[in-house]
């Protein structure tokens, strides 16, 4: 419960007047309420203890949670769980009546945190022209009737119940960031529990009485408090936690003053420490210093007043010789006058302090011992999830092939086999479904690789026969391609041999030929036997017509220079053919002669 006051115009802004909380009071205890109410009911019913064990107390608390919101827009709500415990279901119901009678005690105490906010500020309910509700739990009828009856007004909803806590603390780390540009609206933001500092000696208690509040309960922040130590010596611990009882864990920080310079150390000084509340309600130790007092030295006087000062109690002596009685009186009244003491003026010396940070946390050894166990935990999580897992794909599995084996994959597995391993199926289903549902990981893949062992090749097999047909078929379009392209005559395949524009013609028959047997052979086979020819064959000869092919219709054409070269180099040849074919002539007359 807070209240606000808030900032018309330009600069709009809200201010926090003061806030108030009933620790352990909310809608949980509208839902333990429901709890003790079944768990009641279904121990005299059923004569089960559901708060005896985890489980059925976790299902308890489950369907109670949904009792309560269905209880917002009903009068009487059923209460139906399966299996809640010992293999029984339970039943019954609540009424609305019944829950507000039982909530009594919760709606008094839902109460209190608004009378303190309200005591605190000094405000009574018609001081407010509107009071906004937020919160899920404000959406019970009887919580909305009876603030209504202790605020006397109509209550306003106009926020979202359940978002607008979670808006608003995005919107406000916004404004509060350097990274987002929101609009102007100033928030003044209070403490909502005091803070006190205590002080003694290093690692050691402090005194009862060495103690001192130094942000109170509703503390604007940011704020910055000093404390002043007139009498340290040497090094002091300084302890901050909440004054707050209710807290659970009061501790904020220690800290360790030290750093005295060693001149002084043994003597009294006066230490001053700054701590600083943060715009976030944060509280820390900021700084530290030494306030040494040193007298300020006089100004040396001139030469001529030492002279003077001597002279004058000479003259003093004779007026008091040659004088009149009546005078003698009148110096005695003026000696007896002492004249008031001068203050020597001292001058300040500041001394920044060395503000060490004790460690809090966990001793080392701890900390590691909780690490591994922590790791144990998250493997042993780990292990049961991946078990849920493998289980459930065992069962999926078991389901899936199961109905496969007697539809689409009948004719790709013989009758024996299929027997048999459905047979298989069957003893693995009511294994599961018993022994197995306990089982650990490595017997549950040990009993997934036995069926899959039959089963995946039977998949397999289906794979192969249908998909070799196409890939067949694909082959002696990509045959047939090849073929027109080398018989096409086209002039980019102009500078081409013949010879190797047939020999390409040559492949392709040949592939087609085998492709052709290889169908033959795949539609002759039963598909309960394996395929005689398997995809990766069909692929890999694919893949030899397509090199083969291409390397060849992808020659360059060549340049006019090396056409040059090879026409004369075509010339010599046939000089030298018709040489040699006239030297064979003359040896031939020769010999003939």
């Amino acid at each position: 419960s807070s209240t606000f006051g808030g900032k018309k115009g330009r600069d709009c802004g809200m201010k926090v007047i003061c806030t108030a909380s009933a620790r352990g009071v909310g809608g949980r205890s509208f839902s333990t309420i429901l709890e003790k109410y079944f768990a009641s009911y279904i121990l005299k019913k059923y004569n089960l203890d559901v708060m005896s064990q985890a489980k059925p107390r976790l299902k308890l608390k489950t369907n109670c949670e949904k009792v309560k919101t269905r209880l917002t827009a009903n009068n009487v709500v059923p209460f139906n769980v399966e299996y809640m415990m010992d293999g029984k279901d339970v039943s019954g119901s609540i009424n609305r009546k019944d829950f507000e009678e039982a909530a009594v005690p919760v709606l008094e105490a839902i109460l209190q945190p608004i009378k303190q906010a309200m005591a605190a500020s000094g405000k009574s309910a018609a001081d407010f022209k509107t009071i906004e509700l937020v919160g899920g739990t404000t959406r019970i009828p009887c919580v909305k009737r009876a603030l209504s009856k202790f605020l006397g007004q109509e209550l306003s909803y106009h926020c979202d119940a359940d978002e607008s806590c979670a808006k608003g603390l995005v919107l406000q780390a916004a404004m509060l960031s350097a990274s987002f540009r929101t609009r102007s609206y100033q928030v003044e933001d209070i403490s909502p529990h005091p803070i006190e500092v205590s002080w003694g000696p290093v690692n050691k208690s402090p005194n009862a009485g060495d103690r001192a509040v130094v942000f109170v309960k509703n503390n604007p922040v940011p704020s910055v408090k000093a404390i002043t130590y007139p009498d340290r010596v040497k090094d002091f611990q300084l302890t901050v936690k909440y004054a707050d009882p209710s807290v659970p864990t009061p501790l904020i920080g220690q800290y360790i003053i030290k750093g005295f310079p060693k001149k002084i150390e043994g003597e009294k000084v006066k230490v001053k420490v700054f701590l600083k509340m943060s715009i976030n309600g944060t509280v820390e130790v900021k700084s530290a210093q030494c306030i040494e007092l040193f007298p300020e030295e006089a100004a040396p006087a001139p030469a001529d007043t030492p002279k003077k000062m001597e002279e004058e109690p000479k003259e003093e002596s004779k007026k008091e010789d040659n004088g009149d009685k009546a005078d003698k009186p009148s110096e005695k009244k003026e000696q007896s006058k002492p004249k008031p003491a001068e203050k020597k003026k001292q001058r300040k010396k500041r001394t920044d302090l060395f503000v060490e940070s004790k460690n809090l946390s966990l001793p080392v050894k701890v900390a590691r011992k909780l690490a591994e166990l922590e790791q144990q935990m998250n493997n042993t999580d780990r292990i049961v999830a991946e078990t849920a897992a493998l289980r459930n794909d065992l069962e999926a599995y078991i389901l899936e092939i199961r109905g496969k084996i007697r539809e689409e994959l009948k004719s790709y597995v013989a009758k024996d086999i299929s027997d048999s391993f459905l047979e298989q199926l069957q003893y693995q289903e009511d294994w599961l479904y018993d022994e197995g549902y306990d089982a650990p990981m490595d017997t549950l893949r040990g009993k997934f690789q036995e069926l899959k062992k039959v089963g995946d090749p039977i998949f397999l097999r289906k794979q192969e026969y249908e998909r070799g047909k196409e890939l067949v078929e694909q082959l002696k379009v990509r045959c047939g391609q090849y073929r027109q392209l080398a018989s096409s005559g086209d002039k980019k395949y102009a500078h081409i041999e013949k010879k190797e524009l047939d020999s390409i013609l040559l492949k392709c028959k040949e592939t087609d030929t085998w492709a052709t047997n290889a169908a033959v052979l795949i539609g002759n086979t039963p598909h309960h036997q394996d395929p005689p020819v398997k995809c990766a064959e069909i692929i890999a000869k694919e893949n030899d017509l397509s090199t083969f092919s291409h390397q060849i219709l992808s020659k360059p054409v060549p340049k006019k220079e090396e056409k040059k070269e090879e026409a004369k180099k075509e010339e010599e040849a046939k000089k030298d053919e018709a040489k040699a074919d006239m030297e064979t002539e003359d040896t031939g007359a020769a010999n003939v002669d």
